[in-house]
């Protein structure tokens, strides 16, 4: 299988030359060449720079709703889409938010709507839409991009200089853009996933199958049924893996502690047996600090006040490494949750997603966000 996926990717490697040094030839030839470098001295060099920029935002906003149209073709709806600045934001009507700051993500993305996820068979359902909704974006920026070569191809045939001219600028960026785009799609470095690798994790990867799962699934908002499917995934992986310092794995025990603290749900005595060995290999980071945060609130709701006292003892300046108004925030929910001080007021002007280092992304979405009471 291996050997014939290297035979097809060599064979139009091959073929992409020939045609390419075919047309080039041709273009010599034809005088074509001479007749584009005129088309581009059309205009000067500062208007080529705006068409590089129109270019640009093209390749991106058409990748974004190669994602759009497709989460609708399967019945999922979306919450919004960012395209560079701009936000498309449903709430009770689609409304438009300009945020400068989204310039820094160079791109754009789609966000679903929650997706109820409550038995085997609607899970399958979701992962094969979702699989579909991924390669949707590089695949239609693929067919955007070879069709502006094409046009600007079929365009030579005209004696139209100044229309040559905007095509190239636009086809060189577009051409180029899509390479990155279908290149970074395929990226699979720890928690960083392009969209053709997210779309074979899915297939592969229980981990990051079960995280994706929650996070469509529990995001936008909670529902009991979805989260009373997903927690039986998540005690079944659990109990059958091994404790593992990455972002998946942790997201997965991080919402197993909140259902069994805040829901009631019954947890399993070989699970409890491994986070007593984790607490010590926790990340030093604010994921690590989320999960001790959580374990200390499970520990409570068990009362295990003797364990409680112990976690509370840690100094958390030195034992995690995050910044000072993160760590706030942690201490704070600790005192609140745990009734030892009204942070109230507080929590009703932060958000926990204000701490992360995207968490503008989730501003325009207005995610109702409380801290939950141990009962």
């Amino acid at each position: 299988m291996i050997m014939k996926k290297r035979f097809i990717g060599i064979f139009i490697y091959v073929l992409c030359v020939i045609i390419i040094g075919f047309l080039v030839t041709m273009g010599i030839y034809e005088g074509f060449f001479e007749f584009v470098f005129q088309g581009i001295s059309y205009f000067p060099w500062y208007i080529h720079f705006l068409f590089i920029l129109v270019a640009l935002s093209l390749v991106i906003t058409v990748h974004e709703l190669g994602h759009f149209f497709t989460f609708y073709k399967y019945g999922i709806h979306v919450k919004a889409i960012y395209i560079l600045f701009i936000a498309f934001v449903k709430e009770n009507r689609w409304k438009i938010k300009f945020i400068p700051k989204f310039l820094l993500l160079f791109g754009g993305i789609v966000i679903p709507d929650h997706v109820v996820i409550d038995s085997d068979e609607r899970k399958e359902q979701v992962i094969q839409i979702f699989k579909k909704v991924l390669i949707a974006g590089p695949n239609t920026s693929l067919v955007y991009g070879v069709s502006l070569v094409m046009i600007w191809f079929i365009s030579l045939w005209f004696n139209v200089n100044h229309l040559s001219g905007i095509l190239f600028t636009f086809m060189m960026t577009t051409a180029l853009m899509t390479v990155l785009v279908v290149l970074s799609s395929r990226i699979s470095r720890g928690s960083l996933y392009g969209d053709y690798a997210a779309k074979n994790a899915l297939s592969q990867n229980e981990s990051f199958t079960l995280s994706y799962l929650l996070q469509i699934a529990s995001f936008i908002k909670y529902d009991e049924a979805s989260s009373k499917y997903l927690f039986k995934l998540c005690a079944t992986y659990l109990e059958n893996t091994p404790y593992r310092q990455d972002q998946t794995y942790q997201a997965i025990l991080s919402f197993y502690l909140e259902q069994m603290t805040f829901y009631r749900e019954i947890g399993s005595t070989a699970i409890d047996q491994k986070i007593q060995q984790m607490i010590s290999r926790l990340p030093r980071n604010e994921d690590g600090l989320n999960l001790y945060t959580q374990i200390i609130f499970y520990k409570k709701y068990l009362k295990d006040n003797e364990k409680v006292n112990q976690l509370l003892n840690i100094q958390f300046n030195k034992r995690f490494k995050v910044k000072e108004d993160v760590m706030e925030f942690y201490l704070k929910m600790i005192n609140h949750v745990l009734k030892f001080n009204d942070e109230a007021l507080y929590f009703s002007k932060v958000s926990a997603h204000e701490l992360k280092d995207l968490s503008f992304i989730y501003e325009p979405l207005h995610l109702d966000f409380k801290i939950m009471e141990i009962k």
